[in-house]
């Protein structure tokens, strides 16, 4: 599931970034390192679905840990 109500979005990715999400019209929406667990870059707002949806409970939660 894909929340995406964007007007921006990364265009090009760095040589050590790996797309993990996108939508179908191509907008990124989540990006991760290739050789490090310590990056996680998504474009969503998880607090919109956190309430009825068990896999974005988890990111929710590992963001506010990480913070």
């Amino acid at each position: 599931m894909v929340n995406s109500r964007y007007h921006q979005a990364a265009k090009n990715v760095g040589e050590c970034l790996k797309v993990t999400a996108a939508v179908k019209n191509g907008v990124i929406e989540a990006l991760k390192s290739i050789d490090s667990q310590q990056v996680l870059v998504l474009q969503r707002r998880p607090e919109f679905l956190v309430e009825t949806s068990p896999q974005i409970q988890i990111i929710f939660t590992d963001l506010i840990v990480r913070c």
